[in-house]
């Protein structure tokens, strides 16, 4: 059976504003703790970077892809034979 691999990117939620929007998630986080622009900058570092660093457990793998000041991390889980990446990132100063 192949294993399916797929780049989600779901809305999550904010987080704790007061604790540096910590229990938070997704694309809204990255807005709430460092702004719409940086959010939209994540696809074109994607697109366009290079990886920086790989590291991680192989179920847990974490691969850093930088661009023009900024970082995207993708984030591998795995659960059975399904694969999802994860997406955070940053601008960074």
């Amino acid at each position: 059976m192949a294993c399916r691999r797929e780049l989600q990117f779901p809305w999550g939620k904010e987080g704790n504003p007061k604790k540096d929007y910590e229990g938070g998630f997704g694309v809204s986080h990255i807005i709430a703790k460092h702004g719409e622009p940086v959010a939209n900058k994540v696809i074109e570092v994607i697109a366009n970077g290079k990886i920086i660093k790989e590291y991680g457990p192989e179920a847990g793998k974490r691969v850093n892809i930088g661009h023009d000041g900024h970082t995207a991390v993708l984030s591998l889980h795995k659960k059975g034979n399904r694969e999802t990446w994860l997406l955070t990132g940053w601008k960074d100063y």
